[in-house]
């Protein structure tokens, strides 16, 4: 299982850069390996981030609880996946986030120590990392853009197409979540989309 996790880790860094199987041992040397149960808490809001997370199997979810305890999800972490709060992580400052695991998940994670040696150490990892920041920029500012120019159906297409893979073990409320859209408006796509196939 150990292994399996790390293969993972490498082929995903040997699709994004070049990198020797001598660097990525020393690189993984530093990666902690969990296995997380349904349901289960990471991190929860005013604890600090100490850890970016990679997701070998299962999903994890980002999101917030408003003063009414209304949950508002802010991220799906699929297989591939990296997750964190990373202003807490970066400035040491409390988390205004929570992860959990929708599903039994496997991870690997690295403290900020450890990442910061690396991006000193290995530029090429830095330079990873900032494009994974500006890609996660730019996914954000397309999700706030289509609340603003798309429906919610077919924001809920869009979804289904993204994250197809996972989509069905996801449960209705934390899409609708996701969305931004009640549960039950959620149904009502979901059957107008059905009855029109």
């Amino acid at each position: 299982m150990i292994d399996g996790a790390f293969n993972i880790l490498k082929l995903y860094f040997k699709n994004k850069i070049e990198i020797s199987d001598e660097e990525f041992d020393y690189w993984k040397s530093f990666f902690i390996h969990k296995e997380i149960k349904k349901n289960k808490f990471l991190l929860t809001e005013e604890d600090i981030c100490r850890h970016i997370y990679f997701v070998t199997s299962g999903c994890l979810r980002s999101f917030t609880i408003d003063k009414n305890g209304n949950e508002h999800v802010i991220q799906f972490a699929p297989e591939n996946w990296w997750i964190s709060d990373l202003n807490s992580f970066s400035n040491e400052v409390s988390s205004l986030i929570n992860i959990d695991a929708i599903v039994d998940t496997t991870i690997l994670k690295i403290e900020k120590e450890y990442y910061n040696k690396l991006s000193i150490e290995f530029p090429k990892w830095n330079n990873l990392f900032m494009n994974l920041l500006q890609n996660s920029r730019g996914a954000y500012e397309r999700r706030v853009l289509s609340y603003l120019n798309s429906s919610a159906e077919e924001r809920y297409i869009h979804f289904i197409k993204h994250f197809s893979s996972i989509a069905p073990q996801i449960p209705q409320h934390m899409i609708a979540s996701y969305l931004g859209i009640t549960p039950e408006s959620l149904s009502r796509i979901r059957k107008h989309i059905s009855d029109n196939k």
